[in-house]
């Protein structure tokens, strides 16, 4: 009935934020200075400023054979600046709201 706790190196290749995996009917948690995030809220938070950056809108990402290039592209817009560790010390200092996260 138990489930295995899988550690995953990065989130999307950002150094220092980690994925937790807890089984198939929990979501992924994010973890970052010794604090838990919802993966999902985190990533849907950041894939909004990735479109507002780009000046782009969700419909701009509706073709599904340019899933890969868009992923590509969100992960390397993630790597060259500290969005991912803003937002998430933001989220710590209380000045965002991700749904929840426990230290």
């Amino acid at each position: 009935m138990g489930y295995t706790v899988k550690i995953l190196p990065l989130f999307r290749g950002v150094k220092g934020v980690r994925i937790i995996h807890r089984g198939p009917w929990s979501d992924p948690l994010l973890v970052y200075r010794g604090y838990m995030f919802n993966y999902w809220d985190i990533e849907e938070a950041l894939w909004d400023h990735f479109l507002a950056d780009q000046g782009e809108n969700e419909a701009d990402y509706k073709n599904l054979a340019a899933v890969d290039e868009q992923d590509k592209r969100f992960n390397q817009w993630l790597q060259a600046n500290r969005e991912t560790q803003n937002y998430l010390d933001d989220c710590i200092l209380g000045k965002c709201y991700t749904g929840y996260f426990y230290k």
